[in-house]
């Protein structure tokens, strides 16, 4: 959500392409690997410090449709940060699959090439991350 983050991270990304231009091999698309040093160049930065994602968005995908809406779901700005502590808190093996899908509305089949998985992993994993952060939403009381 902040351009000036963005365009610190592709930068980043940018740079780390360059310099480690020699190590791709092909195997891969070229997509698939410049997407993985921009990932890490993200995970690298949120790691350093806790920004926020489009939460509500993330919401409206694990609510039920006979739930409370996200809007009242994220009726305070402590509720948006809560849920966001809780999605850090996922496995990075399920979070960033996860984030990979539902905020960069990747594919399966990219987000197995970025993070090393067959597409029905990569869907598995998605799966899982949607079950646990239900389970983590409800004991937290949303």
């Amino acid at each position: 959500g902040d351009r000036d983050i963005a365009e610190e991270i592709l930068q980043e990304a940018a740079y780390l392409a360059y310099k480690n231009r020699r190590q791709y091999r092909g195997e891969a698309p070229f997509s698939s690997w410049i997407y993985r040093i921009a990932i890490n160049a993200w995970k690298k930065h949120v790691t350093g410090k806790n920004r926020k994602k489009d939460i509500v968005g993330i919401v409206e995908r694990l609510s039920d449709n006979e739930g409370r809406s996200p809007e009242e779901i994220l009726s305070g700005a402590e509720t948006g940060q809560k849920l966001w502590e809780i999605i850090n808190s996922l496995d990075e093996r399920y979070r960033i699959p996860f984030l990979l899908r539902h905020v960069d509305n990747l594919s399966y089949v990219e987000i197995g090439r970025i993070c090393d998985l067959n597409e029905n992993a990569a869907r598995v994993r998605i799966y899982r991350a949607r079950h646990l952060l239900r389970s983590m939403i409800e004991e937290d009381g949303f």
